[in-house]
């Protein structure tokens, strides 16, 4: 496969038109189409199609997409890789971390790193579903998973650290409301749900996993905001806590609710692709968030 093409081919899905991607990847309009076209002359079934609104992406074009990106992914992890190997980790690290990990955590981290690698600089992205997205301009990932993350092949995972996703409520909000004494009366409270794992439909997860759907007063992958709402007694969360997750002192007054009945162990972990392992910066990045990460839990 010439990278070329397929470079044209994933800027145009990506950005829905020629002119757009052309732009993007800085060729002209026409050097685009050539390329594209080549590529699916290789393909031998449409991969684009041209409509008034744009183009669209053909059954055979996701498909080429999905791989495509991974390919495309590797290629550049292995190319920096390759350039930077036995060097003192410098340049931009780039990292796509779930939503709502709290400044303080963050901030924590990139002191550690600094401290160690003077010349390494941070772009941090945020997506509840990393594994879904374009991953050429990413180093390290790190996601929500209730068990080994599904990666592609050879990836490298492993997981940072546990956390227990179940319900958390205020005092004032049970002093009104009642205590429940069994996961079916969590319908009649509103429920504040973390959707951080991608789960669908909403659910409350019973610690025998069987799953009870409900109908959220919020949905959200946001931890953060899960336990704002709760702290300020609108509802019973339920999301994983853990003290290396949280701002320190905003919501301590949060009470566990059915701890024995409702919930979960999920785990925080790191995923990078093999070529992406071998860069200095990204094992040292990842050398130093589990520092981080261990002394977060030793703190606690």
């Amino acid at each position: 496969m010439d990278l070329d093409e397929l470079h044209a081919f994933l800027a145009v899905a990506e950005h829905g038109s020629y002119l757009a991607a052309a732009q993007r990847i800085r060729v002209s309009r026409s050097t685009l189409r050539r390329r594209v076209a080549a590529l699916e002359s290789r393909a031998g079934v449409p991969i684009l199609e041209t409509t008034r609104d744009g183009v669209e992406i053909t059954e055979a074009g996701r498909l080429l997409v999905e791989h495509g990106q991974r390919i495309s992914a590797d290629v550049a992890g292995l190319i920096e890789a390759t350039r930077t190997i036995g060097q003192v980790p410098r340049g931009e690290l780039r990292l796509l971390v779930p939503p709502g990990l709290p400044a303080s955590l963050k901030s924590t981290w990139i002191g550690i790193a600094q401290q160690t690698f003077a010349d390494l600089r941070f772009t941090i992205f945020e997506s509840s579903r990393p594994l879904t997205e374009s991953l050429r301009d990413v180093d390290v990932v790190l996601l929500f998973s209730a068990g080994v993350p599904d990666c592609p092949a050879n990836w490298k995972t492993a997981r940072l650290m546990r956390a227990r996703q179940q319900l958390w409520a205020h005092p004032d909000y049970l002093a009104r409301r009642g205590m429940p004494t069994d996961p079916a009366q969590i319908a009649d409270d509103e429920l504040l749900l973390w959707s951080g794992l991608g789960d669908e439909p909403p659910a409350l997860v019973l610690a025998d996993g069987r799953r009870l759907p409900r109908a959220p007063l919020l949905c959200t992958p946001d931890i953060n905001a899960v336990f704002a709402c709760a702290a300020d007694g609108l509802g019973i969360a339920f999301a994983p806590r853990e003290q290396a997750l949280e701002p320190p002192g905003l919501w301590p007054s949060l009470v566990p609710v059915l701890p024995e009945r409702v919930g979960r162990e999920i785990g925080l972990w790191f995923a990078i692709a093999p070529t992406r392992a071998c860069s200095p910066k990204v094992s040292g990045a990842i050398d130093n968030i589990r520092r981080m990460i261990g002394q977060l839990l030793e703190s606690g």
